[in-house]
Formats: structure tokens, C-alpha cells, sequence
């Protein structure tokens, strides 16, 4: 092999050394540690020690496989002067090889079909935790082309509480290696790990900051205490007398609504971007007319003005009831709305870590709060906080068509207002 000017980090040194040919491997890893480098440097071997024999690389989508592996692999092959050529509509890198050509295929774990091809003898997978469950064994199965000199199936992700933690966990059958984020720090800005440990809950520091396999049985929040975050008077009223409020509202049999106040400041609380739910409405049985009135009716009574509306996106569908969307119902009713379909976003599990991270980050303040007004309501949001469910094994949640209305109308404010940490702390 080429002599490479190329400085693996601690992390990367350790996986690199346990590969073994015809294994599986598994590199668990912290954000920032070069799991994607790792990953395209593996692929480089492979191709290198496999001379005229195909191998398969897959990310957890095309843009990122694209954008992130494909060019780190053409950068090594670049680096020992055995780049040939690099097809994007076919997915196909091509290296010369101790004079055979040899190619590498690639794909993306959201588009199984992708994987299809000639059979191959080696394989790379990156962001495992990110694919359906259903790609990785299509991906493992493709590792059949006997010829290969070193066969091995590579995986490289952050841990999680899906199916990757039932498929590598304590499995003998795979060789893992762990590093935490602190095995590349000097290779990081300097602020990067104090910056996850702010944003952070402390269970999501040891799942993407150390690398463990973090719990995800019992209660959904084990980070809410009632003694620091309900309080009594949280909300604030302008001079004029009224509360200015964002309405976070969630659709259908059973409607819900919390009124939410948001501080790029709170002054009560000492801490930036502060999220207050001051009071709710939870009414029943009746159509997006009705709510829409009804929701002027309550802001009156209550001295309230409404800022931004963050609705559930399902609104922006055709009620089949009305034949009108909800969300333009809304708005016809004099409502300014905000909502989002980017599937990060709006993922149940990425809403829920933010709120976890909010109600206690591993580094400084509280920034989640709630009006003691509220403690008392059957379907309301501290009832919400305080009863959601995981289901044991996974990273799902349990939905009993009751207070998890008001749980979904705040979360759709909370992650409309401020992006989930998956969004802003991307694994790159």
C-alpha cells in the first residue's frame, strides 16, 4: 500500500487497528470524532487490499454519502495515486489497483434500492443509527464475492436506543471499539464539547458526547421536577395589560392548546431562550370552525394577544370534514401560523430530546417552565410531562389519545421556535 500522509486521531488509530479480515466491525462513537473520515479511510483499504474485487459504501442518506463519504474516499484514492474515475449517476468510483480496476459502489440507507448491484467483498456503513431498520440487513447481505483478499463489514455510528442497540450491543459476533468525543478534543474548537454539554440533557451527553448506550425505559421526562419547573405566576403581562402569547395547537377529536410565552431573555430565570407555558385550553369534540372562535373567545378571557400560532402540520392537509385545511381555517380567522414538514424537526424522538435538554442541560440553567395553574388539568401539559411513556427497548412513545394532545401542541412550539439539537449539532 502507498505510504499515506494522513494522521489518524486516538479514536480512529484504535478501530483501524482492531480490523480484522471476514469480521464485523462496529466503531461507537461521539459527535466530532471523525467517525465519516474514519469510515471513507476504511473504505480506502479495502479497495486497496481487494484488487479487482467491488465494495459498497452507504450513509443514512444520498446528500450525505454524496457530499460527505464519496469525496473522502476520492480523496485517499487521489492521495495514493490510484484515482481512475467517479460516475454520480451510476454511484460508482473507479481506482486502479495494482494494475485491475476496481470499483466502489454507493448508496443511501433511505433508498434500499441503491444497495442493488453485483455482489461485493467489502462494506462501509456510516450513520447507522439514522437508517431504517430494514437497509442494514439488504446492506449485509450484499458482502458474498468470495474472491475478496479481506473481506470485512464496516459500521460506524453514535449510539442509540433503536434497532442498532438490539443488532450490536454485547454481540459477540462483532468487534467494537468506543470513543468518546474527548478522543479527538484536540482536533475540535475548543468550545464544541461545553457547547453540547449546554444544550444538552445529561442522558444526551453520555449518548453523543461518551458514546453510551443510553435507557430509554420508564418515564419519558425523568429530568421534570415539580419543584423546579412549575411555578406560580410565570406569566408576563406587557404594559398595555395583555400577555402577548404563541398559541401551540394540536388537531383533531380531542383539541389541545398551550399558550406559550418565549424570552430571548428571562430575567426571572437568569438564561437565554426561556420557554414559559403560562395556561392551556383543552376542549373537545368539535370542528377547526369552532376552534378557531372559540381560541379568540379564550385569549379574551384570559387578557391575551397571540403572537405566531405553531399548529400540528397535519392541518396543512385537507380536513376531509370541511374540505379546507385546517391551518387556512386559522388563518382566514385572523391567526398568523408557523410550521415546518423537515422530518428532523417534527420527529417525535428529536422533539422530545430538545424538551429533555431544556428541562435540565448537563451545563447551566433550567430553560423550561410551567404556570402552577395548570397542575390540575386531566389533559393537560405538566400531566402530559409527567405521564409520557417510553416503550421499553426503544426510543418510541406511548400514546394513550389523551394527555398526549397537550404533549404535541407544546412540542410543535417548542421545535418551531428553536430547531432540535439533531438539526443544529449534525454529525458531520
Amino acid at each position: 500500500m502507498p505510504r499515506m500522509q494522513w494522521q489518524p486521531n486516538p479514536a480512529q488509530e484504535e478501530f483501524l487497528r482492531a480490523m480484522t479480515p471476514g469480521a464485523r466491525h462496529f466503531f461507537r462513537a461521539g459527535w466530532g470524532t471523525g467517525k465519516t473520515e474514519c469510515g471513507a479511510f476504511c473504505a480506502f483499504r479495502l479497495v486497496m487490499s481487494n484488487p479487482g474485487v467491488r465494495g459498497l459504501v452507504v450513509s443514512h442518506t444520498y446528500n450525505h454519502c454524496k457530499n460527505n463519504l464519496v469525496p473522502r474516499i476520492i480523496q485517499f484514492l487521489k492521495m495514493a495515486d490510484v484515482f481512475v474515475g467517479h460516475h454520480n449517476t451510476n454511484r460508482i468510483i473507479t481506482a486502479l489497483v495494482e494494475g485491475i480496476p476496481t470499483e466502489i459502489q454507493w448508496g443511501s440507507a433511505d433508498k434500499p434500492k441503491s444497495m442493488d448491484g453485483n455482489d461485493v467483498g467489502w462494506l462501509v456503513g456510516d450513520e447507522l443509527r439514522h437508517w431504517p431498520e430494514e437497509s442494514y440487513p439488504i446492506f449485509s447481505s450484499r458482502m458474498r464475492d468470495k474472491s475478496a483478499r479481506m473481506p470485512a463489514e464496516i459500521n460506524l455510528s453514535t449510539p442509540d436506543s433503536n434497532w442498532i442497540r438490539k443488532e450490536f450491543e454485547n454481540n459477540p459476533d462483532v468487534i467494537e471499539v468506543v470513543a468518546s468525543s474527548y478522543a479527538n478534543q484536540a482536533n475540535l474548537q475548543p468550545n464544541y464539547i461545553p457547547n453540547l454539554e449546554s444544550r444538552l440533557s445529561p442522558g444526551l451527553v453520555r449518548q453523543f458526547v461518551y458514546a453510551d448506550w443510553i435507557g430509554a425505559e420508564g418515564a419519558a421526562f425523568p429530568e421534570f421536577d415539580r419543584e423546579v419547573h412549575v411555578q406560580n405566576n410565570l406569566i408576563e403581562y406587557s404594559a398595555d395589560g395583555y400577555a402577548y402569547v404563541s398559541p401551540c395547537l394540536d388537531f383533531g377529536g380531542k383539541y389541545a392548546c398551550v399558550f406559550m410565552q418565549y424570552f430571548d431573555w428571562c430575567p426571572r430565570h437568569q438564561v437565554n431562550g426561556c420557554f414559559h407555558a403560562v395556561d392551556e385550553w383543552m376542549p373537545e369534540s368539535m370542528t377547526t370552525e369552532e376552534f378557531a372562535t372559540g381560541l379568540w373567545r379564550e385569549l379574551a378571557q384570559r387578557q391575551m394577544k397571540p403572537l405566531t400560532c405553531f399548529p400540528d402540520k397535519a392541518g396543512d392537509a385537507v380536513n376531509y370534514q370541511s374540505g379546507r385545511r385546517d391551518i387556512e381555517i386559522l388563518q382566514t380567522a385572523g391567526f398568523k401560523c408557523k410550521w415546518t414538514s423537515d422530518p428532523t424537526v417534527i420527529s417525535i424522538v428529536n422533539g422530545v430530546d430538545l424538551m429533555r435538554s431544556m428541562l435540565k442541560p448537563a451545563k447551566g440553567r433550567p430553560r423550561m417552565f410551567f404556570d402552577e395553574n395548570m397542575l390540575h388539568s386531566q389533559r393537560g401539559i405538566v400531566t402530559a410531562i409527567e405521564s409520557a411513556k417510553v416503550i421499553e427497548g426503544t426510543r418510541k412513545y406511548q400514546k394513550d389519545k389523551l394527555y398526549d394532545h397537550a404533549l404535541d401542541a407544546w412540542r410543535y412550539g417548542v421545535v418551531n421556535t428553536e430547531a432540535p439539537v439533531y438539526n443544529e449539532w449534525r454529525a458531520y
